[in-house]
């Protein structure tokens, strides 16, 4: 049942090997009664008597070795297991989980925030040999796999009119979290079609938020605020309020978030990345432009070469000028969500007929 569906890592410079795996686990505690309440897994009952919850799920596994100064605090007893650097960096990915989580949730609710994240059950720390540690977190199984992975997959329908509905309505459902993220004043400096995982009935979530930077909350809710004012007054002018909203929002989107990510794939680092080491909300629509962008443009030579996708190949062609859009340099100049949004609308509804 059990089987290795990603490693990075653990190389010769001591970074922590990190691995993904597709294994049934047995879930006990508050980690059982999420999984219930989620209506995920089987109630069972383990020998001792203690209730728990048996599911499919997927094992991230964060293993490293203790330098020999930490080693030598560990031996004495100087110092507690979860104070130790190496331990801390272990930790980063959940650490930037619960931060993450718990402001799409003060913000958008607790609904809507297991919509758009992955959901994960639980941890332990287990000692695997002589000074190594092993950090394992439970995380809902995605049967799609990566958004960037199901997007091919769409492509290479026998059904061309399926395949492309299915790819559009998957990077319509990309954008959406996007809204998520900017609501919230959520910056993700790993964004990428990798990061985003598709479900059995193509509901694509975000995954990996490690590294991710948070907008100040008293700019935010002050955003808010102005948002709903400027909504309120162009409503009473008998003009759009939704409009007038996202005018704020779009504005706010170039704001840096206080908190620089510290994860970004240097394929796809916007230009205030690399400049100056800060992000924003509009740094999304740049990198999931370069990752969609570099997808389309490995696809259009094999799609063009291969008989009978000529359309594919136009369709692709067409996303990619998008993807290139959502690339501007200056992140003042990028489109905003609204209008990115308009654009697939208007792809989508072009290759409908």
């Amino acid at each position: 049942m059990e089987r290795r569906v990603h490693t990075a890592g653990g190389g010769a410079n001591g970074d922590p090997l990190r691995t993904v795996d597709y294994a049934l686990v047995t879930l006990t505690g508050f980690a059982a009664l999420m999984a219930l309440t989620d209506g995920v897994g089987t109630p069972c009952v383990l020998p001792d008597g203690r209730p728990a919850v048996q599911m499919l799920s997927a094992v991230k596994t964060v293993t490293a070795t203790l330098p020999p100064i930490e080693q030598q605090l560990v031996q004495y007893g100087s110092t507690d297991l979860e104070l130790l650097p190496t331990l801390k960096q272990m930790a980063q990915e959940l650490g930037a989980y619960t931060r993450t989580t718990q402001r799409a949730t003060d913000v958008h609710g607790a609904d809507v925030a297991r919509r758009s994240f992955l959901q994960m059950y639980g941890w332990e720390l287990a000692c695997t040999g002589p000074d190594t540690y092993a950090l394992r977190s439970f995380w809902e199984w995605q049967s799609n796999g990566s958004l960037l992975k199901y997007l091919v997959r769409c492509l290479d329908q026998s059904s061309f009119p399926l395949g492309r509905t299915c790819f559009v309505a998957a990077l319509q459902e990309a954008l959406q979290l996007l809204h998520v993220l900017s609501r919230a004043g959520i910056v993700l400096g790993d964004l990428k079609l990798e990061n985003m995982l598709v479900d059995e009935h193509g509901h694509v979530k975000l995954s990996d938020v490690d590294g991710a930077g948070l907008l100040d909350a008293s700019l935010l809710y002050a955003t808010q605020a102005v948002a709903q004012q400027a909504a309120v007054q162009a409503a009473a002018a008998c003009l759009d309020p939704c409009a007038a909203a996202a005018a704020v929002w779009s504005a706010a989107d170039r704001l840096f978030a206080e908190e620089a990510p510290y994860m970004v794939t240097d394929a796809y680092m916007p230009l205030e990345m690399s400049a100056y080491g800060v992000m924003c909300a509009a740094s999304h629509q740049h990198l999931l432009g370069a990752s969609l962008g570099q997808l389309l443009g490995a696809l259009q030579p094999l799609l063009l070469a291969a008989p009978g996708r000529e359309v594919c190949w136009a369709l692709v062609t067409e996303l990619r000028v998008l993807a290139t859009g959502m690339q501007t340099p200056a992140h003042t100049d990028r489109p905003d969500l609204p209008c990115v949004w308009a654009q697939l609308e208007g792809i989508r509804a072009r290759w409908a007929v």
